[in-house]
């Protein structure tokens, strides 16, 4: 069965220690996030201020500037999006499939070995 059709754009705060929370209102299916600013963003599915106080996550995907991922076939609920550099703040925009599972019948996943900080 395909997803819902869901579009989110942000922007991480130019800092390294404060991501961007990114929320889904039901349990992806899938996601692809493009970078459409002029920096490198981590992708990471834990708060890397839970466990590293610089916010730097350790656990995370790095997509360069103007690239994209490929569709990522995953169940999440929440992304976290920082910049690399923490010199300027950077654009992103998301595409995903959602499923009819509400957010909160979602375990939380953060502690997770690959997930986890």
């Amino acid at each position: 069965v395909s997803g819902w059709p869901c579009i989110k754009k942000g922007t991480t705060s130019g800092s390294t220690a404060i991501p961007s929370t990114v929320t889904f209102e039901y349990v992806t299916r899938w996601i692809q996030i493009t970078n459409t600013g002029s920096a490198a963003i981590a992708i990471s599915f834990a708060d890397p201020e839970d466990a590293d106080p610089s916010g730097t996550p350790k656990t995370y995907y790095t997509l360069q500037s103007g690239k994209e991922t490929p569709r990522l076939e995953l169940k999440c609920v929440k992304l976290y999006i920082n910049t690399l550099t923490g010199s300027s703040a950077v654009t992103y925009s998301i595409v995903a499939g959602l499923t009819a599972i509400p957010a909160a019948g979602f375990p939380d996943i953060s502690g997770l070995t690959g997930v986890s900080h």
